[in-house]
């Protein structure tokens, strides 16, 4: 049995770069595509928020943020005040911030396995920087549908949270002093790299696949645009229209295989398992949430999408000025990940 499934793993793997060499012109289109994004979309809107949250949990400094909000967790959320910071973190910063703080926590002993791997079913949504400004202004021309999407996902966590918890006792946090690590902006830069190479990498290699299934007319058989289901930047793709607003909010509380691919990258032993189920509920939460505050709210678009910037022309590679900084910062992070940690000038 072992034998057999090598085999089909290997037959997979063969099947796949040849289909990589026969279709490169479709996976070439995409990778450019994808790269595009992930300059001007994804790393603008996670990389200073990954340095932040790494520093607020290294300095340990979200035990003051948090008691403003201690009412709150104990009484509703019935959540230790100390950890109410990565729901926090996890809801405002983007996918992986979440999922990266509690595998920390883990690591570092000061939460259990199952308490990361509970709370990565709340601590799970995208930022305001794409869903607002990528979502809502590219898409629809309006700040206003991006906030309800955003605030949509958030009380769909919410929910789940307050149910998660009143459900099973959340633990507190556990101090250990001698176990603090030190504060470096130096060592959480670099942290921040090796996750933000990876986010992209992990993007670059689902680009590869959409286009080999493009090349190949996959999608020409499917009625409905399943791409943000793979990758969800393909949310902006899709047809624009008021009744579709509901079904985007409902794969950006998804996210896509792809963002689940990258949380397993930077997996330090916390299961997915838990996370994977919550997403049931929580993408027919936030579709609910989302009709009904788009109803209350009324709102009103204009429909005059960016298709320039859906194609990939917020980046010129052939515009000297425009890719000299993007390669620039590439080799800067490659820098600050093969530096090693000891610092060279001490003795």
């Amino acid at each position: 049995m072992t034998k057999l499934k090598n085999y089909i793993i290997y037959i997979c793997i063969l099947i796949f770069g040849i289909l990589l060499i026969v279709m490169s012109d479709q996976v070439s289109n995409e990778i450019i595509t994808a790269l595009n994004r992930c300059l001007s979309v994804i790393i603008p809107s996670l990389f200073s928020f990954m340095v932040f949250s790494d520093l607020v949990l290294k300095s340990e400094c979200y035990k003051i943020i948090c008691k403003p909000f201690s009412l709150i967790s104990r009484y509703v959320f019935k959540m230790d005040s100390n950890l109410f910071f990565v729901f926090l973190l996890g809801n405002i910063c983007g996918y992986p911030i979440g999922y990266k703080l509690l595998n920390n926590l883990y690591s570092q002993g000061k939460i259990s396995k199952f308490t990361a791997e509970l709370m990565s079913c709340y601590c799970y949504a995208s930022g305001p920087s794409f869903v607002v400004g990528l979502v809502g202004v590219t898409m629809f021309s309006s700040q206003a549908i991006g906030f309800i999407i955003f605030f949509a996902n958030f009380l769909s966590n919410c929910v789940i949270a307050i149910f998660l918890n009143h459900l099973v006792e959340m633990p507190k946090i556990q101090d250990r002093a001698s176990a603090k690590p030190k504060v470096s902006i130096v060592d959480s830069v670099q942290n921040a790299s090796k996750s933000m190479f990876m986010i992209c990498a992990m993007i670059l290699l689902f680009a590869s696949i959409i286009g080999i299934l493009k090349g190949l007319n996959v999608f020409e058989f499917i009625k409905f645009n399943i791409l943000p289901l793979l990758e969800i930047t393909n949310v902006i793709d899709m047809y624009i229209s008021y009744d579709i607003i509901p079904i985007i909010s409902a794969f950006i509380s998804f996210g896509g295989v792809c963002v689940l691919f990258q949380l397993k990258a930077l997996s330090e032993g916390v299961s997915l398992k838990y996370l994977i189920i919550s997403r049931i509920p929580a993408v027919f939460l936030s579709a609910a949430f989302t009709r009904i505050i788009t109803g209350i709210c009324n709102v009103n678009y204009q429909v005059n999408a960016a298709q320039t910037y859906i194609n990939g022309k917020v980046i010129d590679f052939t515009n000297a000025k425009s890719y000299l900084p993007a390669i620039l910062m590439v080799i800067m992070m490659f820098i600050l990940i093969l530096t090693k940690e000891k610092n060279p000038l001490e003795k």
